[in-house]
């Protein structure tokens, strides 16, 4: 029991490190976009991460331009060093 109780952070934060959606990706799902920048907007630290970047981008790309124009995009992706 006390093995699996010292595993299951190391399952939580395994669990948390996805790949990020693209920009696009948050430009076609509005509700899933809307949920990660009001994540985003609230947590500083989260701020920085790539998947929220590409939130806020599409956000703010459909806020100024609609949905339509995704050709004058690009995606931010962190690199890991």
């Amino acid at each position: 029991m006390k093995k699996i109780v010292c595993l299951l952070p190391l399952f939580a934060a395994l669990a948390a490190c996805g790949e990020a959606n693209t920009k696009e990706w948050y430009m076609q799902h509005d509700k899933e976009r809307a949920v990660r920048v009001a994540e985003c907007r609230n947590n500083a630290k989260e701020q920085v991460s790539a998947d929220c970047q590409n939130a806020l981008a599409a956000e703010a790309q459909v806020v100024t331009m609609g949905k339509g124009q995704s050709d004058y995009s690009i995606d931010l992706k962190l690199d890991k060093k």
